[in-house]
């Protein structure tokens, strides 16, 4: 995982005076998709269910961590599902980009990644629509390079 908590957008060193919620909000905001600030706020999130960071460990308690990255985790979440398809279909190529797509969604649709980004406190409806409207966004990239 890159370590964009690090620095900030002003490239101040990490220091306990900063909030750890504007450290988060700094790094989120250098990723360019929303899929993209899911991804790297669900990577933070590990088999037990605790978020780390271990740059952010460096300044800030494990707690203080953990909640911090669940609620990222949870809005960068609801972004994602407020998006319409076309922003979605849009966001994702904005995410691949640079990526051979013809070899990338067919294996995304075999190995399934996006399985593992909803937040534990999703829904179960939310994780179905998510589900839903992350294989349409598949299929459709997928008939674009057709």
């Amino acid at each position: 995982m890159p370590d964009l908590l690090m620095k900030s957008a002003e490239n101040r060193p990490l220091t306990r005076e900063r909030s750890i919620n504007k450290l988060v909000e700094e790094a989120l905001s250098q990723i360019p998709s929303a899929f993209g600030r899911l991804a790297y706020a669900a990577r933070s999130r590990y088999d037990n269910g605790r978020y780390r960071h271990d740059g952010l460990a460096l300044t800030h308690g494990a707690e203080e961590i953990h909640v911090t990255l669940r609620t990222a985790h949870e809005r960068a979440w609801l972004a994602w599902l407020n998006l319409t398809l076309e922003q979605q279909i849009a966001d994702v190529q904005l995410y691949m980009d640079g990526l051979y797509l013809p070899r990338v969604i067919p294996a995304w649709k075999q190995n399934r990644p996006w399985t593992a980004m909803a937040p534990s406190s999703a829904a179960s409806h939310e994780r179905q629509l998510f589900e839903l409207d992350f294989q349409k966004v598949l299929v459709l990239l997928e008939a674009t390079l057709a």
